[in-house]
């Protein structure tokens, strides 16, 4: 039952985790914006309290948000509302908007983003190189320079830069997820291997994986490495972004060298070094609610595999004796969440307030323990972020930010 349980939770969490990796931005074209239909207040079912702003008088800001993410927003609307007595936040569902039923039901349809910023001023999605092509978000540079409060060096490395391409700056960074080498550390201590650190190779990598790979003949009883189909992770780690967005229109960059290479050492995972296992895809597997690779996680089959950072709390809460490290050879991936603007607001300044708050608060998934790293150091300090870290997850986020 407990590994059912981490399973929900890890499909939850990572459906929250979204982002938009630090990596280089495509050169969009232009098109029409969005009209957002605007919902104007209603009369104040009672009388306004004695210091309040009439409802009639306050701007409101429709913002899309997940059914499961809004209880980390609830108490930040009321304190921005106390601080912004002239704006008013008003959430919209975003389950309700693209007609999605169950929390963890992430078959979204393909207008998705369409959808959102025609129903919300502010959306907690971050910018696609598709929205902006399409004309859906509003270019947030203007409010930056205007904004003397706005420091882009309180932004950790990368952050700001992954919503920048084109003379824009498509969303506003509200936290970090960084890829990390998650590891068994009861199976590392029992094939007697040293802990991967800061620092180490692909080299000491295959090796390890070596070394606590298990066999029961021809069956293999525990995995040195396990990695989800296809290892697109692993290989971009290597090699940069699969797509060169620097060209116009952006290329596949499959058949580059470096692309070669990265996919070439991965499959040696798989059929030279025999450390990683190899799914076949399938609709059965598809449909399932925990994919093969987590499977083999949970039921204790992996020393290691790879995770987003936020994962360590839900191990660490549900007893796992787990570590991380990060990439080898330096080259820890990171995704960027954030949230846009709609190009068809009405309310242009209050939805950038609310943003600009949005993106000074930590995130915090309360009720299973969760804490997203805040893309703005100053967040992260003010919160408390990095005291009561396990020492090795501060370490290795200290050393991979």
């Amino acid at each position: 039952m407990k590994k059912l349980i981490l399973g929900v939770l890890i499909l939850a969490v990572l459906v929250a985790c979204g982002g938009t990796p630090a990596v280089p931005s495509a050169e969009p074209t232009t098109a029409p914006a969005v009209v957002v239909e605007t919902t104007a207040p209603g009369p104040a079912a009672t009388a306004a309290p004695t210091g309040a702003v009439p409802a009639g008088e306050r701007t409101t800001v429709r913002f899309a948000v997940s059914d499961y993410e809004l209880p980390m927003y609830a108490d930040m609307i009321k304190a921005f509302e106390a601080e912004n007595p002239t704006v008013h936040v008003e959430p919209v569902s975003m389950q309700q908007i693209l007609g999605l039923g169950a929390v963890l039901d992430t078959e979204v349809p393909e207008d998705a983003e369409a959808r959102l910023v025609a129903a919300a001023d502010v959306v907690t999605i971050g910018a696609s190189r598709a929205a902006v092509a399409q004309g859906l978000v509003r270019d947030l540079g203007p409010f930056i320079e205007a904004d003397p409060t706005f420091d882009a060096d309180d932004f950790y490395s990368g952050a700001l830069g992954a919503y920048q391409w084109s003379g824009g700056t498509w969303a506003l960074p509200t936290f970090i997820n960084y890829q990390l080498f998650f590891f068994d550390r009861d199976a590392f201590g029992q094939a007697g291997v040293d802990y991967p650190t800061a620092g180490w190779t692909w080299d000491d990598m295959v090796a390890a994986a070596r070394q606590l790979t298990e066999r029961s003949g021809e069956q293999v009883t525990r995995w040195g490495l396990v990695l989800d189909n296809p290892a697109y992770r692993l290989v971009e780690s290597q090699a940069g972004g699969l797509v060169d967005y620097e060209a116009d229109p952006p290329v596949p960059r499959y058949d580059d060298s470096a692309v070669v290479d990265a996919v070439r050492r991965y499959v040696d995972l798989i059929l030279e070094a025999q450390v990683t296992p190899y799914f076949e895809p399938g609709t059965e597997q598809a449909q399932a609610l925990v994919s093969q690779e987590q499977a083999l996680i949970e039921g204790g089959q992996a020393a290691m595999w790879i995770e987003a950072d936020i994962m360590w709390f839900l191990r660490s809460q549900m007893g796992s004796n787990v570590g991380v490290a990060p990439f080898p050879d330096d080259l820890t991936p990171a995704s960027v969440g954030g949230v846009v603007m709609s190009a068809g607001t009405q309310q242009p300044e209050a939805a950038w307030r609310w943003m600009d708050y949005l993106s000074r608060q930590p995130l915090n998934l309360a009720t299973v323990g969760v804490k997203f790293l805040p893309a703005r150091r100053s967040a992260a300090e003010a919160s408390g972020y990095w005291d009561g870290l396990d020492p090795m997850m501060a370490d290795v986020l200290d050393y991979v930010v």
